[in-house]
């Protein structure tokens, strides 16, 4: 990547630049508070914005702050699903551990100790992302359909960490599972399976209102007709925030374990969120020797996906910026804004452009903790939606659920399948029958 002199003199140059900080901070208050709303995603923001960006900034500026703003919503995400019970694809193992331990007043604590972590993680990726670059072609080049096909097998294989108690029963729910991912059009053949003539199961069932339906659906109705608060005791102060804050610093070295971990799997294309999510979760639980207080409402579950979650950008760069094959729809919209300023991916990022690449490393790094202080800042008030009765928050929160599910594809198709998972999720829950298996 270029010497050590002119790489440190690009880092200089970034930072004595009052437009890098400037946009810096404009990617953290845009990726921050947006990442904790249900419903609203920096995608779209990002899509709508990137016409200004190419038009008004330089290319490594533009291109930095698009990454920026895309790199940074893996944090401030996880207060909803912790606090109020709304997972997305990349928070389902953050709220199946994390909304428990809201349920018993530490929702404020948890957060914390997330925020701390996915610092960590954030800046280990970052570190990572510089090293791995000049080094890295051969192995993606080499890792192919074979390799793909072995993880996916392993996260089978990983079922039994997510079942405790319910092993057999866990395994039913992932055969089901895979039964259900069959729906569609193949992928060799273009022979329809189990659409029954619907134009809309030709590609399958979208996973965000399977996931709403089977996750968050029966956790808002569940807790409605409690007609309780999701906690009714609980500090909620920014003192005990600061106190998870604390433990998740304590636990650095489990951050950047899990942060390697993100980001290795980040690397390779076509591994989305959710499944380094479940990924991240199970290794982390294998390398644990108290495996009793997983499924339960376990912190350190929490610390193990969330680590990981904020790692995953960086490595998702990696596809992107040296071979111009996007690691995520996130990235793709990276690599758009790059050819839209005239940028070829691939060496010319390690020589001519190396500036560019650094302005990334740099946005991931001081991003993530920046958007963890601002998060800090922020969670000591928004956490008093624990001591609010749950019937005004479920009000809210089953509109915006099915609105969610219906900007899928802008079907109503989209609603019926979120309520139809929404009963097979409520039917799971209080029968005893675990849920992740099922969408991992």
């Amino acid at each position: 990547m270029g010497t050590l002199s002119d790489t440190a003199s690009m880092v200089g140059s970034f930072l004595g630049d009052p437009t890098f900080w400037l946009l810096l901070f404009g990617a953290v208050l845009l990726a921050g508070p947006l990442g904790m709303v249900p419903g609203v995603g920096t995608l779209t923001i990002v899509a709508i914005a990137l016409p200004f960006v190419i038009s008004e900034l330089d290319p490594a500026m533009g291109v930095m702050f698009i990454a920026g703003i895309l790199s940074l919503n893996n944090t401030m995400d996880a207060i909803p699903a912790i606090l109020i019970g709304y997972p997305t694809p990349a928070t389902q193992v953050t709220f199946l551990e994390g909304h428990q331990l809201a349920l018993k007043g530490q929702g404020a604590y948890t957060l914390g100790a997330v925020y701390a972590v996915s610092a960590i993680g954030g800046i280990v990726s970052a570190i990572f992302l510089a090293l791995i670059l000049p080094i890295i072609r051969p192995f993606i080049v080499n890792f192919s359909y074979a390799e793909i096909a072995m993880m996916a097998l392993f996260g089978i294989g990983m079922v039994s960490a997510l079942s405790k108690g319910a092993v057999l029963k866990g395994l039913v729910a992932a055969v089901f599972g895979l039964l259900v991912t069959t729906i569609g059009i193949t992928a060799f053949s273009t022979v329809p399976r189990f659409t029954f003539g619907q134009l809309y199961l030709t590609d399958g069932l979208p996973l965000i209102p399977v996931l709403l339906g089977v996750f968050a659906l029966p956790e808002v109705v569940d807790l409605t007709m409690t007609r309780k608060p999701v906690a009714e005791t609980g500090d909620v102060s920014t003192a005990e925030v600061m106190r998870g804050v604390k433990y998740g610093l304590r636990h650095w070295g489990v951050a950047v374990r899990q942060g390697l971990i993100g980001v290795t799997l980040g690397i390779i294309p076509g591994v989305g969120s959710g499944v380094i999510d479940w990924m991240a979760y199970a290794l982390g639980i294998s390398m644990t020797k108290d495996k009793s207080q997983f499924g339960n409402g376990s912190l350190d579950g929490v610390l193990f996906a969330e680590s990981a979650q904020n790692a995953q950008n960086a490595g998702q760069a990696v596809p992107t910026l040296a071979f111009g094959i996007p690691g995520s729809v996130s990235w793709a919209l990276v690599l758009t804004g790059m050819l839209s300023f005239g940028l070829a991916p691939g060496i010319g990022m390690l020589t001519v452009n190396l500036n560019i690449t650094i302005g990334i490393v740099l946005a991931i790094a001081i991003g993530n903790l920046l958007v963890s202080v601002l998060a800090v800042g922020l969670t000591g008030a928004i956490a008093r939606l624990t001591l609010i009765p749950y019937p005004f928050i479920g009000g809210l929160l089953l509109p915006l659920m099915f609105l969610s599910a219906f900007q899928t594809s802008y079907s109503m198709l989209d609603v019926v399948v979120t309520l139809v998972f929404g009963a097979f999720g409520l039917a799971m829950k209080w029968w005893g029958w675990p849920r992740p298996p099922f969408i991992l």
